[in-house]
């Protein structure tokens, strides 16, 4: 398996990484293909009223790491997914793994 990076739109992070995991663990056309879903978070801690409040923001927005065996049945998956805009890409339009 190797490690790719799908482009979302902003905010949607999340959902499309809950998305994936769905679609990999259901009766999808994913299964037993994506091994880990990763949006990287950093927690912060910040005071209001003399109160500890606990936050998380993601590291890299519009950025979704994904682990995948068959990276065509990804692509394919992505095309209808909402909030996913496909594989990061150079410029030739090759894609990378990381």
């Amino acid at each position: 398996m190797k490690w790719y990076i799908v482009r979302t739109q902003s905010n949607r992070e999340r959902v499309v990484s809950e998305k994936l995991i769905k679609e990999s663990s259901e009766n999808g056309q994913l299964v037993g293909k994506i091994g880990k879903v990763i949006v990287p978070v950093e927690r912060k801690v910040s005071a209001r009223n003399g109160k500890k409040i606990f936050r998380e923001k993601v590291m890299y927005p519009g950025y979704v790491f994904v682990e995948v065996a068959s990276v065509g049945d990804l692509t394919n998956y992505l095309k209808n997914c909402a909030g996913a805009s496909g594989l990061l890409a150079n410029k030739g339009g090759d894609l990378q793994s990381i």
